[in-house]
């Protein structure tokens, strides 16, 4: 006979295996959990269940299942506990990640929007956890064709980030790492090729992972759908559309 393992335990074990990484054996081990959830007298326990259980889908590669879970704990989370309970911040990053991993990015930037605004009414509005929600939201926004947008969002936040922590900051290094990302899949390369080699020196001091990171990010080619909703304008480009009448 199996024992039956009390849920919170059963959430610590989860948090541990999502620090390690092994966000299959996480799926593996709250699904036999969720399959008793009924939508009636759901334990509070359940709902971290299921934000774990949908981290662990969207990072073995199933997002829409996850935002399925997603979706469900957010609402009863904000239901329950109002829009800045921990769980129901945690459910909504999830929930938009799930989203912009089925490439519905337009209602992940709109998840993200929430919660930025959640974040900063919590946390404040320059605190890390809010500075890395509006860099997903850029991304989001990227990712729907909202391109100047992005870049604008993005840029704020890394100069934020950057006034705050330094230059070496970690996440100073990923959102100037991203940004570049963004300027060359809108093709701006001479931009993206100078903060990729600011990233990089400035990667190369720390260890793996972030160093890595930067070097993968560095050596991608470009998204090769994004040419077909991207609406960024390069100054040559606008220059070229809009010529200056001849005098």
């Amino acid at each position: 006979m199996t024992a039956i393992v009390p849920r919170q335990e059963l959430i610590v074990r989860a948090e541990d295996l999502v620090a390690a990484g092994d966000l299959g054996a996480v799926a593996a081990l709250l699904r036999p959990a969720l399959a008793q959830v009924r939508a009636n007298a759901v334990p509070a326990a359940a709902v971290d269940t299921a934000v774990l259980y949908a981290h662990a889908l969207t990072g073995t590669g199933h997002p829409t299942a996850a935002a399925d879970w997603a979706g469900w704990a957010h609402t009863r989370s904000r239901h329950h506990h109002g829009p800045e309970h921990p769980t129901t911040v945690r459910a909504l990053g999830v929930l938009a990640a799930a989203l912009l991993a089925c490439g519905r990015s337009r209602p992940a930037a709109a998840c993200y929007r929430d919660l930025t605004a959640a974040l900063t009414s919590v946390d404040g509005p320059s605190s890390p956890r809010t500075l890395a929600a509006r860099a997903d939201l850029a991304t989001a926004l990227h990712h729907a064709g909202t391109c100047a947008t992005a870049h604008g969002e993005l840029t704020d936040a890394w100069r934020t980030r950057r006034t705050q922590a330094g230059d070496n900051d970690h996440l100073t290094i990923r959102m100037l790492t991203r940004l570049a990302g963004m300027y060359r899949d809108c093709a701006e390369p001479h931009l993206a090729t100078h903060h990729y080699r600011q990233a990089l020196h400035l990667a190369s001091a720390h260890p793996d992972p972030l160093r890595q990171q930067v070097q993968h990010a560095a050596t991608r080619p470009p998204r090769h759908d994004h040419a077909a909703v991207c609406t960024y304008q390069p100054p040559s480009r606008r220059a070229a559309s809009n010529p200056r009448p001849i005098s």
